[in-house]
């Protein structure tokens, strides 16, 4: 309520037929039919992508504007900067960011081989410039494509909200072990070490990781709900 107060928004009222709705949207899904959904996941995202081809997501040309830590967590301007995008779809934010700036090289991956092979087909797509790939996060280990410790910034931009909660560790711990500055991570979190802001573009919180000594930037979209996930991504004794 207080975000859309500033941005001068005013909430609308529910009427009583939203109210009753909302009471009857409370049904959950059937165990069946949960275990259905999680066991086709891949097989329904490259049906999306079969249907939708590129045409779904329009390309995100404000990612360096609403994510200054691109360019501030660089020592220079031109100084080469290492990334994966993590559920990079067909490419949308990947795309305009070698465009934009072209000391970025990227590593993609996403769970939809369909997905993938449109990544490869389009017109930018220069493997001096990027490494794409198809992975579960889940399950499939990284490192198998990414080299450890490699990496300067990660993104899963609504990427996490996808993934069952009771795997949304292991896609971090999968992550952390490419992240350029996992040496430095030994302890665990302390409430100063991060950042949290609203999303603008959904109800999700956008947290933001950051750390003083870090020569990097990492953020992730969680839902509202997933509050313990910075335990997951740190163990609690340093790395060996």
């Amino acid at each position: 309520m207080a975000s859309l107060q500033r941005k001068g928004l005013q909430a609308r009222i529910l009427t009583s037929e939203d109210e009753e709705k909302l009471k009857r949207d409370q049904t959950l899904v059937s165990d069946f039919k949960q275990q259905k959904l999680e066991q086709e996941a891949q097989k329904n995202w490259d049906l999306f992508y079969k249907r939708n081809s590129t045409n779904f997501f329009k390309d995100r040309h404000w990612t360096t504007r609403e994510f200054e830590e691109l360019r501030s967590c660089r020592e220079f301007e031109d100084q080469k900067l290492t990334m994966l995008e993590a559920g990079c779809g067909v490419g949308n934010c990947l795309f305009p960011l070698l465009e934009e700036d072209p000391n970025i090289f990227a590593y993609a991956c996403d769970f939809s081989p369909r997905a993938i092979e449109y990544v490869k087909q389009n017109p930018l797509y220069d493997t001096e410039r990027c490494k794409v790939f198809q992975c579960d996060l889940t399950k499939d280990d990284l490192l198998d494509h990414v080299p450890p410790e490699s990496v300067d910034v990660v993104m899963l931009i609504f990427v996490l909200s996808a993934v069952h909660p009771d795997k949304m560790h292991l896609v971090l711990q999968n992550i952390y072990k490419c992240h350029g500055c996992s040496s430095e991570l030994r302890q665990p979190w302390d409430k100063d070490d991060f950042a949290v802001t609203w999303d603008p573009w959904s109800p999700a919180i956008r947290v933001l990781l950051c750390h003083s000594g870090w020569s990097a930037v990492a953020w992730t979209w969680l839902t509202a709900a997933s509050t313990s996930w910075a335990q997951a991504i740190l163990p609690p004794q340093p790395l060996k």
